[in-house]
């Protein structure tokens, strides 16, 4: 008889943080169309994705670029004995989402292109709001887990959690990215993040 899967999940966040870099330049820009403004995160929400105009015509280039990151609470030992770690996921729902790009936006789960181990702290960044004006998070980790579909079923994460169960004190979270759309002006396509959920499926002993 093959052994039994079974799934733990974890859900608590020990941190997280929105990171959001703008930048406006020209003569014409009436103002920052921050998506933000728009969007009022709740607790355990982040915000991914980008924004970008150049406006035909008009002396006003105008970017913006949301970087979100998020911990997880794992209790020491979290698997019972002899148990191995078969896979993890990481999972979370839209709780905000909008965009324009001609071709493929409305394809698209969410605006995570991909998902990366940070390599250190962050959590001092945080401030009462969980968001900061900041150039990225990219110093913080490499988005080296690509987001299949951009991430509308989940994200595997099983080689990090695997390190992070042998070597606590490397859970530094996860840097969530969303996509540029560096190739087409006058794109945009942000999404607000939620429920946020750590999957963990096992081999019982």
């Amino acid at each position: 008889q093959p052994p039994q899967v079974m799934i733990l999940t974890l859900s608590d966040l020990d941190n997280w943080l929105t990171a959001v870099d703008m930048l406006e330049v020209g003569d014409d820009c009436l103002g920052f169309d921050d998506f933000f403004g728009s969007y009022k995160e709740g607790v355990g929400e982040v915000f991914t994705g980008s924004y970008d105009v150049d406006v035909p015509g008009e002396d006003c280039y105008q970017n913006v670029y949301y970087t979100g990151a998020v911990k997880f609470k794992i209790p020491a030992s979290p698997l019972p004995p002899g148990a191995v770690l078969q896979k993890t996921m990481l999972r979370f729902s839209h709780v905000y989402k909008d965009g324009y790009k001609p071709i493929s936006y409305a394809n698209l789960g969410t605006c995570v292109y991909a998902v990366g181990k940070a390599t250190k702290g962050w959590t001092g960044l945080s401030d009462a709001d969980h968001w900061i004006n900041l150039f990225g998070l990219g110093g913080y980790a490499i988005p080296t887990i690509s987001a299949p579909d951009f991430a509308y079923t989940g994200v595997n994460v099983t080689g990090v959690v695997s390190d992070w169960l042998k070597n606590p004190a490397n859970n530094h979270g996860f840097i969530i990215f969303g996509d540029t759309w560096t190739a087409e002006s006058d794109s945009y396509c942000v999404s607000g993040l939620g429920n946020f959920q750590l999957e963990l499926q096992y081999f019982a002993p």
